[in-house]
């Protein structure tokens, strides 16, 4: 879990507070510079990842599929370069075959989602197809690695 409380997270008027807007603007601050130090000296990207999307609101889901027009090295950095730009995508990966990459989207709910497709997912460059698949729960997630 993260180094506050969780109580530290939102701010009196409800709103999250500004260290934890801080966190998908710069993954590379360390918890000093975002205010308020740290249990550990790691920097806060490992501990960013460890926030709990519900808490900050982010409750909404989906696994979009992404197929490209083209496949050529311009079409593909220019894709990858726009899509690490969107913060709600948590995670992006280039498949073989088809589809091309898998994504995996948070939201608000249902219309910040649909919002977050029309003027973000479906302006990407190269996209030919999106095709979202909402997630019922997730069973396994974040899982340590086996060692």
């Amino acid at each position: 879990m993260c180094t506050r409380p969780s109580s530290a997270i939102w701010a009196a008027n409800g709103q999250a507070a500004p260290w934890v807007r801080n966190c998908g603007k710069n993954a590379r601050n360390s918890s000093r510079a975002l205010g308020f130090r740290p249990l550990t000296p790691a920097p806060f990207a490992a501990r960013r990842t460890q926030l709990d999307a519900s808490v900050l609101g982010l409750t909404f889901e989906a696994l979009v599929f992404v197929t490209m027009r083209y496949a050529d090295r311009q079409t593909v950095a220019a894709f990858e370069e726009h899509v690490a730009d969107v913060l709600n995508v948590l995670q992006a990966q280039r498949l073989f075959g088809d589809p091309d990459y898998l994504l995996r989207v948070v939201a608000r709910d249902l219309p910040a989602y649909r919002q977050l497709y029309d003027e973000r997912l479906a302006t990407l460059p190269g996209i030919l197809r999106l095709s979202s698949t909402l997630v019922m729960k997730s069973v396994v997630d974040a899982r340590p690695l086996p060692l």
